[in-house]
């Protein structure tokens, strides 16, 4: 059946896209609930603004996996496209973890207003990935004729071979 993996792939998109709406919707609303639970008790009303901030980056990261995993139809309504793969590793990943982190601030943020600090996570994150992953590749391609990538690619080589020889003799002492 010729398009049959994608219409999976248009259908799975479609079922986490929905799930991932119901829950930054159902955290937006825990939140509120706890909220008017705080006003009506006369505690005070903590983090309204950094509850804006959260769901205005949840819907915007919700809205980049959304555009990504729409599907593309033909006149007669067949697919053509079922979209980029959004369970992939990588950016869409990330994007997950935004809105993830959006829903967890809102839900904890109801609490205390310092939980809206986890925010602080990702560029922490995004430093922490360029320390040990951009820096080094730069690092490694100003250095002449690849020298570095070589010997990443030799000692990964070694790696495998000594692994290898491990197996042929667990294999050996068990026949």
């Amino acid at each position: 059946m010729a398009g049959h993996g994608v219409k999976r792939m248009a259908a799975a998109n479609a079922v986490r896209l929905r799930n991932l709406r119901r829950g930054l919707a159902g955290s937006s609303g825990i939140y509120a609930l706890v909220l008017l639970m705080r006003f009506s008790l006369g505690w005070p009303v903590v983090g309204v603004t950094s509850a804006g901030v959260s769901v205005a980056l949840g819907l915007v990261a919700l809205r980049i996996l959304s555009r990504a995993g729409q599907a593309t139809y033909d006149a007669q309504g067949r697919v053509l496209d079922g979209g980029a793969d959004i369970f992939a590793k990588g950016f869409y990943s990330y994007t997950h973890d935004v809105l993830y982190l959006a829903c967890g601030c809102l839900v904890l943020g109801g609490l205390h207003a310092d939980f809206f600090y986890l925010w602080a996570l990702v560029p922490s994150y995004v430093a922490y990935y360029a320390a040990t992953f951009i820096i080094p590749m730069l690092r490694a391609t100003g250095k002449g004729n690849g020298q570095v990538q070589e010997k990443v690619g030799r000692q990964a080589m070694q790696k495998k071979q000594l692994l290898g020889e491990g197996r042929k003799a667990k294999r050996a002492q068990i026949r």
